[in-house]
């Protein structure tokens, strides 16, 4: 599947954001916002809920992302990817309806997007949904074969349903697709 524009232009500023935010933390000594305590209210929507390093409270994500999904003319695949981060940010906030609700838009305006069944898989996977988690799984895997994060994600699923072989090979092929699989997941509390 091609990324579309959209869909790109919100990996790069994601990609943009991240490093300007790292270059940017050890000077926020220098910044009166750094002095202040409540700093999300100073910085743009498109920023926090795009914001996947964890510094960005979740009720502040969902509030920006809410904010951007109310602008006209998104485009599916736009839409689909401020769904899942306002989605993943209400599983934080323990709001786990509205969550489902925002995988599930998601899936329905772009359903032949990988992220968004990995999305829901991860989520399936947290609340210890597994059969659930691996169906999601395998719809991402048949859209991206290989890729490390449904690999692994579904190996995790496997091992805790019991099947430690088929989930010790997703472990397997998932670190060799990318040997930073293992962190990525342990960062958000998911470990085999």
């Amino acid at each position: 599947m091609k990324t579309s524009p959209a869909v790109f232009r919100v990996m790069v500023f994601r990609v943009i954001v991240f490093r300007v935010m790292a270059a940017l933390a050890s000077l926020t000594w220098l910044s009166p916002v750094a002095a202040s305590a409540d700093t999300t209210s100073q910085v743009a929507p498109n920023v926090l809920c795009a914001n996947q390093d964890g510094s960005t409270p979740p009720a502040a994500r969902v509030t920006a992302c809410s904010t951007l999904l109310r602008e006209p003319d998104l485009g599916p695949d736009l839409e689909s990817t401020l769904l899942t981060n306002r989605a993943w940010a209400f599983s934080l906030l323990g709001k786990m309806g509205y969550a489902r609700a925002d995988y599930e838009r998601a899936i329905a305006l772009t359903p032949d997007s990988h992220v968004a069944h990995n999305e829901l898989a991860l989520f399936y996977l947290r609340l210890g949904q597994f059969d659930k988690a691996i169906a999601e799984y395998e719809v991402a895997l048949r859209l991206r074969p290989g890729a490390a994060y449904s690999l692994y994600g579904e190996g995790i699923a496997y091992i805790r349903k019991g099947d430690q072989t088929r989930g010790d090979d997703n472990l397997a092929k998932a670190r060799l697709a990318d040997s930073n699989v293992d962190r990525v997941f342990e960062s958000i509390g998911v470990r085999p």
